[in-house]
């Protein structure tokens, strides 16, 4: 009899513990203060943690002229988003930016609904060369913003944010920052891989369908 108590006891234990890492959310940190450079994206759950973006840096030596093309192409990016942000303005930064993380969210929105964005902070300050230049930026802008953060609400919760949309009459230049946590559910992992793969076979059977197709018409034709 005691032999039984103590299996049971071990099996509420197992469960307990299973409940508690079931509870526990994956955390993606991103931050944007305005420039690829310094953008940062990673994931933690319990104690592991892995960085996104940018990529870590590989300890393994590499040729001088690979350093030397690897660091042009960095600075090549950096100019372009800095030549798009001087050139355009805000206006043009804020639309990638809500291009790219609209693709990102449809890509994961079976795996992001439901999660919680937490200490979410964003500064818009749109400036402009004068009042008038600043206003009409500003309204393109929060046509651009405010549409994508309804869609985002729509899908995920925002708890406490910190959101300052303003016109920066006093300076030309913009300031754009972003940063937050989304909380996301390790139960959502089973179902967006259900999604995935109902996709991935979808997706294969609309392609050996139209293959079987082709191939028809190419015999029918070949015997007439």
């Amino acid at each position: 009899m005691s032999e039984l108590l103590w299996l049971w006891i071990l099996l509420g234990l197992l469960a307990l513990s299973v409940a508690i890492l079931l509870c526990i959310p994956i955390v993606v940190t991103f931050r944007f203060d305005g420039s690829l450079d310094s953008a940062h994206v990673s994931y933690r759950y319990l104690f592991y943690q892995k960085q996104l973006f940018p990529k870590p840096k590989e300890d393994k030596p590499s040729p001088k002229r690979k350093q030397a093309s690897s660091q042009k192409e960095k600075q090549q990016e950096k100019a372009s988003f800095g030549s798009l942000v001087k050139t355009h303005g805000p206006v043009e930064a804020v639309s990638l930016m809500v291009e790219s993380a609209t693709a990102l969210l449809n890509a994961l929105k079976n795996l992001l609904k439901g999660a919680k964005i937490r200490h979410f902070h964003g500064v818009f300050a749109i400036g402009g060369e004068d009042a008038a230049d600043a206003a009409l930026k500003y309204g393109q802008v929060c046509a651009v913003l405010y549409p994508f953060l309804g869609m985002v609400s729509g899908l995920m919760t925002f708890v406490k944010p910190d959101l300052q949309v303003y016109c920066n009459y006093e300076q030309p230049s913009s300031v754009i920052q972003a940063s937050g946590k989304i909380h996301i559910s390790i139960l959502r992992l089973p179902f967006a891989a259900g999604y995935a793969l109902r996709y991935l076979i979808h997706k294969n059977l609309e392609k050996g369908g139209s293959q079987y197709e082709r191939s028809k018409k190419r015999s029918q034709s070949t015997k007439g």
